[in-house]
């Protein structure tokens, strides 16, 4: 029962089984209620330490966004400028002014 908690599909299925096996409710609740608070535990530190760990790397993340964006913008900026006087002829040539 206490492992049950840790593993997804058996989390659903441990107390069913519990009772098919014919466990005691005392030792079902005891296990029952370690294993729970185990599990809240463990998953309620580790998403504390991962967003300490993500608040430590955001800056750093959000400079690195702010390039990449600017050197995106900068290069679509020059292809288009490179390529503007063939797409105006090709655009004029599918779609003459009548």
């Amino acid at each position: 029962m206490f492992f049950g908690r840790f593993i997804a599909v058996l989390r659903m299925f441990a107390a069913l089984l519990a009772g098919a096996n014919g466990m005691p409710a005392g030792r079902f609740f005891l296990f029952n209620l370690t294993g729970g608070i185990c599990w809240a535990c463990r998953f309620g530190f580790g998403a504390y330490a991962v967003g300490t760990e993500i608040y430590k790397i955001s800056e750093t993340l959000s400079l690195v966004s702010l390039g990449l964006f600017i050197g995106a913008g900068s290069a679509l900026s020059i292809i288009m400028r490179r390529y503007e006087i063939a797409l105006l002829r090709q655009a004029q040539r599918a779609l003459p002014d009548g």
